[in-house]
């Protein structure tokens, strides 16, 4: 870390030791990357009981600010919950939370995302089902059975209020929040709610609404809220599929559509949009199926409707439980990508995390995990010359993985449960923080000895 960063957590009163190199979550470059001759480990930094499993995460850019969503096995209780990473206090607190929602995941491997904080830390989003206790914010009843909260978080005044409410029909187990909003009438946050996908903007007017065919798993908005990436649960068959929207002057139009081979499509998008990764999940253990991991780029011309069809398609007999992709994704031409997408994949004992360059199926880097993979992340910065990168997994086992490229090594750390969610800060530096099936919220950094 740098002096500034270091500074963090003396203010805060937590002491770590001072040998500390940057850390990194995927290689944004071209050409290999050299390993240093170090030596890694995870440290963590402390804990946060947040009384039900932390089922979701989300982190601002700059590694401040980390959004957690936590709910029971029977989506009756739960909570969010915002930390200033920069000055944790000693113990771990929130600077604020809320425990009268329920953010809602659907957990069918693999984090749905019922939470979502913008780049700069002011704008909070949160899926929600609805629940019958006396004072939730999101009351049951017949007509309602979930809804979308949207926060503008005060960082000067230390505060949080609710912008608006939207309530809906059906839970809502993915939610995404556009970092870039123009004025008061640009789309802001997307929701998946049933089969319903919904648009809304930043003074919480529906912008735009559309159905697909099957239950929403996954919305994920680029930066600006161009382009919009949905995913689906089949609940019959082995046809999830994945629609790609642009928007126009008034709307979201379907730009394609891909259909999968198993029930669960697990996606994430580039925050520019120009790169999607998606994982096959088959949820009913059926191992005769094969499972694709694809990736869908636009080439040099930009997105259109010639684009459904992925430019690589790495098939594998195991499951995708968790996919993610570099952000902020620049891709000058077909013979120049150097941008790495991140996977965690299981067959019974041969689980794997691995790095992809976009568009190659060989990977590029495979390191061999104690368990299947639940959650995985990277950070966005570029790696300097001469520095390795790194990468973080959680699993089933209750291990969060460090790994650096070009070294087969593996450092964990473990946590009380299975771990459903990962994320880790756009910065050469970044925060990295879990969330765990036992009720914890688990932070920590990375320490590099020469």
């Amino acid at each position: 870390m740098s002096a500034r960063d270091n500074s963090r957590w003396k203010a805060s009163g937590i002491v770590i030791p001072t040998v500390i190199v940057a850390i990194e979550m995927v290689l944004i470059s071209i050409g290999p990357m050299p390993v240093a001759a170090s030596t890694f480990r995870i440290y963590r930094l402390g804990t946060y009981d947040a009384d039900n499993p932390v089922r979701a995460l989300d982190i601002s850019e700059d590694g401040r600010w980390l959004l957690a969503g936590a709910m029971n096995a029977q989506a009756t209780e739960g909570g969010l919950y915002l930390f200033d990473f920069d000055y944790l206090p000693s113990p771990i607190a929130p600077n604020w939370s809320n425990t009268h929602v329920v953010p809602y995941d659907d957990w069918v491997w693999g984090s749905s995302r019922p939470v979502a904080i913008s780049v700069d830390g002011k704008y909070i989003v949160a899926g929600l089902k609805a629940n019958s206790e006396v004072g939730a914010n999101c009351q049951s009843n017949f007509t309602v059975g979930g809804c979308v909260q949207y926060y503008y978080h005060d960082i000067d005044a230390n505060s949080v209020s609710l912008k608006w409410q939207k309530n809906l029909t059906s839970a809502v187990p993915s939610v995404d929040v556009a970092t870039i909003i123009a004025s008061s009438g640009s789309p802001a946050v997307a929701a998946g709610s049933g089969t319903y996908v919904k648009v809304y903007t930043h003074a919480g007017n529906l912008y735009w609404e559309t159905t697909v065919s099957y239950t929403v798993h996954h919305v994920r908005l680029s930066r600006d809220g161009t382009y919009l990436a949905v995913s689906s649960i089949a609940t019959q068959g082995y046809d999830s599929s994945v629609y790609f929207f642009k928007k126009n002057a008034t709307a979201y139009a379907l730009l394609w559509s891909y259909t999968g081979n198993a029930e669960v499509l697990n996606i994430d998008l580039s925050e520019d949009g120009l790169l999607l990764a998606a994982g096959e999940d088959h949820s009913n253990w059926n191992y005769a199926i094969p499972s694709n991991l694809t990736h869908f780029w636009p080439g040099t011309d930009g997105w259109d409707s010639g684009d459904g069809t992925p430019c690589m398609r790495y098939v594998k007999s195991d499951d995708i439980y968790a996919v993610a992709v570099a952000q902020n994704v620049t891709i000058q031409n077909a013979t120049q990508i150097s941008v790495r997408s991140l996977v965690g994949r299981s067959q019974g004992s041969d689980s794997y995390a691995e790095q992809h360059i976009v568009c190659d199926d060989d990977p590029s880097n495979q390191w061999t995990m104690s368990s299947f993979s639940t959650s995985v992340d990277m950070s966005v910065a570029d790696c300097p010359s001469g520095t390795s990168c790194f990468g973080v997994a959680g699993g089933s086992d209750y291990y969060v993985s460090l790994f650096r490229e070009g070294d087969s090594s593996v450092s964990r750390d473990r946590t009380g449960g299975l771990v459903h969610a990962l994320v880790a800060s756009h910065e050469y530096s970044p925060q990295i923080a879990a969330g765990s099936d036992d009720g914890y919220v688990y932070f920590y950094t990375a320490i590099v000895t020469p």
